[in-house]
């Protein structure tokens, strides 16, 4: 009875320890870490320039709706207010709208492409040899 406690502890303890034993990551999951970060950075600065740009496109829009142009009897028209600033502000809107979309939508399908070839390349059964003996791995 007392060999097969000590048996029993033993198997415990050494269980434990492989199971706490970290993942090395290997070449081609540091090549997917990295692009995976740089297109959540693509993404991120695509959601930031669409809704900058969206603010920018709006206060253009208020600014130019709110110019007066009068015409006096002469025929002659002018403007009230500024023209230039509010332009400035819409076409940067644009600008940043026409860009950030594509960026948005480019870093966000690519970003879960390689999250998902991460996933697929650490899903399954794997053998490794270790000092001792084999270990048999399943990550999911």
């Amino acid at each position: 009875m007392k060999t097969l406690t000590i048996l029993l502890l033993l198997t415990v303890v050494s269980v434990q320890t492989f199971a706490q034993q970290q993942h090395k990551p290997t070449s081609e999951e540091m090549l997917y870490l990295s692009k995976i970060t740089k297109y959540k950075r693509m993404k991120n600065t695509g959601v930031a320039l669409t809704l900058g740009g969206a603010v920018l496109f709006g206060v253009g829009v208020s600014g130019l709706s709110h110019l007066t142009t009068t015409t006096n009897a002469y025929g002659q028209t002018t403007t009230n207010g500024n023209v230039a600033g509010p332009l400035v502000a819409y076409l940067l809107g644009i600008g940043g709208i026409g860009a950030g979309i594509p960026l948005w939508i480019i870093g966000g399908k690519s970003q879960r492409k390689y999250t998902q070839k991460m996933d697929n390349l650490r899903m399954g059964l794997s053998m490794d040899n270790q000092q001792t003996g084999f270990s048999l791995t399943y990550q999911f």
